[in-house]
């Protein structure tokens, strides 16, 4: 697959899970650049990060997020008024033409190898736990694993394996305006990432994505 090792897990599970749409939107958009538009401006990066709060509702999840502005965007081309919706929100259409082209390739991938076989219900059965962010989320953390970050209310910190304190990177929509927010406000015990970045300075905190 045209995709990283992690995501191809991802969605390994997905199929076990018996939630392959979501996961398989959530590992497409995963695998190019952000949909959103690089802010030029505060004011742009302020409307961008209301949007990806927005569309995360209240999930506290990126990945989440990610699966709306998709959802939202194929529900707005229904209407004809895909590009607005894109420019209205600081949105790539040309990305999202991108994602949607790599979930059809996907899918005939999982297919050619026989994850996905071809009767009558076979995608309503894969299907059967689409609606649950509980069922979605396990296959991504087990794809993402051992990327995996646990809150340590303790010590009021996010911890990794390797490091005793991260943050989030400035585009989640986790990433609090008080720092002194930070973690009590999140509901979850653990969470994954992308990957880690170290930040400008030496004793900066790594960032999560």
């Amino acid at each position: 697959m045209p995709i990283a090792p992690h995501l191809g897990k991802a969605l390994i599970y997905a199929v076990l899970l018996n939630c392959l749409d979501p996961v398989l939107t959530v590992v497409a958009m995963l695998s190019y650049d952000d949909p959103f538009v690089a802010a030029s401006s505060d004011s742009a990066r302020s409307h961008e990060l209301l949007v990806r709060r927005f569309m995360g509702g209240l999930s506290q999840s990126d990945h989440c997020g990610l699966l709306r502005v998709y959802m939202r965007w194929l529900e707005a081309c229904s209407r004809g008024q895909g590009r607005a919706f894109c420019d209205g929100n600081r949105l790539s259409e040309a990305r999202l033409k991108l994602v949607y082209r790599l979930r059809q390739q996907l899918l005939t991938q999982l297919r050619s190898a026989g994850l996905v076989r071809n009767y009558a219900g076979a995608m309503r059965d894969l299907n059967a736990n689409s609606e649950s962010l509980t069922v979605v989320k396990a296959a991504l953390t087990a794809g993402h694993y051992p990327n995996l970050a646990r809150v340590d209310r303790q010590m009021n910190a996010i911890r990794t394996r390797d490091e005793v304190s991260v943050t989030f990177h400035p585009s989640s929509l986790l990433r609090c305006d008080q720092p002194q927010d930070f973690p009590a406000k999140l509901a979850t015990e653990c969470g994954v990432f992308e990957e880690k970045r170290q930040g400008s300075c030496a004793s900066a905190p790594l960032s999560l994505i």
